[in-house]
């Protein structure tokens, strides 16, 4: 997995690409929340 620092330069990138788009929106994300996520849905798998 990506470092945190990546992972929120990659949101950053999102969020300004969702920003050009009329009508859209991206609200906000928790890295850390994003993380254990992941680590939940592996889980089961």
């Amino acid at each position: 997995m990506d470092s945190v620092a990546s992972l929120e330069e990659k949101v950053s990138i999102l969020k300004r690409g969702v920003a050009r788009m009329p009508n859209t929106s991206m609200g906000s994300l928790s890295i850390r929340e994003a993380i254990w996520q992941t680590y939940i849905s592996k889980a089961g798998s």
